[in-house]
């Protein structure tokens, strides 16, 4: 009888254990499972997911309301926050600057016709400083789009864009300062040019000789003018090479311009040049490929590359 207790208890305690093995298994595995779904959900809310607020939908606004005021437009701004939020999104990018005009008030700028209706004209109001608040307020991320070159759409006429537009500033200039904005790197002003001696076309670096008692300097920019018709506003001295140390005591003197302005071109009687401006990038994949071969050319490259 004893011993028949003892298969009992000991059978109930080999139940217990195994329910206690079971349990434990499974409250781990949940655990398990709730860890890899808030890993899920964070991925999920880290995930970028935007869309656009394009210089069409300011247009779409001014067409749907006659009335067009703070409250006007930040109601329809609402709308478009709440809807793209319905469908998963998380941030918008709003069009800030789509002609060289701004919906913002810009000392640089003058105000959107994408919002007033007329390039220069005060809304009354200030779109992007509603944008933002109405994207925090509904817990979405904002970004600026800008569009830096765009200045028109259907027309070249400068008269319709605004006084303080800086296209039109810039093209009412006699002299016109060029300043070359580029994603990568800068443009580099080179000479397209017949040699006789080798009897064909070279790409080089505007360059020629020094007249007797010439300074160098004012030699580089006498033949920058000549060749290409540039003025630079910024130069940098990149000091000088011997052509040909073996038998000529001969110097180039490097100079780096930058910050051009167009004057006139006058090249010297005989010369078959034609500037062109290059995208840096360019320049090198046409060192690689044999297009530039001229040695001054590449030694100021070389230079100006090294002093930055």
């Amino acid at each position: 009888m004893l011993m028949k207790k003892c298969k009992i208890v000991l059978t109930m305690l080999l139940t217990c254990l195994l329910l206690g093995n079971t349990l434990g298994s499974v409250a781990v595995n949940a655990a398990e499972a709730s860890d890899t779904q808030a890993e899920q959900t964070t991925a999920n809310t880290d995930e970028y997911k935007a869309f656009w607020f394009s210089y069409y939908d300011y247009t779409a606004y001014r067409a749907k309301y006659k009335k067009r005021n703070a409250t006007t437009f930040k109601k329809y701004f609402t709308e478009a926050v709440k809807k793209g939020k319905s469908l998963g999104m998380n941030c918008i990018i709003v069009h800030v600057r789509p002609f060289g005009d701004a919906m913002y008030k810009s000392k640089y700028f003058p105000w959107s016709k994408c919002i007033s209706g007329k390039q220069g004209k005060n809304p009354g109001y200030d779109p992007l400083k509603i944008m933002t608040q109405v994207a925090h307020a509904n817990g979405m991320k904002i970004e600026a789009w800008i569009n830096p070159y765009r200045v028109a759409s259907g027309s070249t006429n400068y008269k319709k864009l605004s006084t303080k537009n800086p296209a039109r500033k810039w093209h009412n200039k006699k002299k016109t300062r060029r300043n070359v904005l580029a994603y990568k790197g800068s443009k580099i002003l080179l000479v397209k040019q017949f040699r006789y001696p080798m009897k064909e076309i070279l790409y080089e670096l505007p360059a020629g000789k020094l007249e007797p008692n010439e300074d160098p300097f004012e030699a580089a920019k006498r033949e920058l003018e000549e060749e290409t018709g540039y003025c630079a506003n910024d130069w940098t001295d990149l000091g000088f090479v011997y052509t040909s140390p073996g038998y000529s005591d001969e110097k180039l003197y490097l100079y780096k311009a930058e910050n051009l302005e167009f004057t006139h071109c006058h090249p010297d009687e005989g010369e078959i040049l034609e500037p062109l401006e290059i995208e840096s990038d360019e320049v090198v994949k046409m060192i690689n490929d044999g297009r530039i071969i001229d040695a001054k050319t590449l030694c100021a490259l070389m230079k100006s590359q090294i002093k930055g």
